[in-house]
């Protein structure tokens, strides 16, 4: 998945969640750290992206 073979290696986290892969998708981050598809419905619950960069803060 998006080039990674671990899904809990931090890179692969923050590539999940990068402007780059969102828009390659057809994604984009919500107002409230959604991620929504090219036609605004959710993909991913509001604070999803804010939930991965605290992790990867941390």
């Amino acid at each position: 998945m998006w080039g990674c073979r671990r899904p809990k290696n931090r890179h692969c986290s923050g590539r999940a969640i990068s402007a780059e892969f969102l828009t390659q998708e057809g994604w984009s981050e919500g107002a409230n750290g959604e991620i929504l598809n090219s036609r605004g419905r959710k993909l991913f619950d509001i604070g999803f992206i804010n939930a991965i960069k605290k992790t990867l803060a941390s």
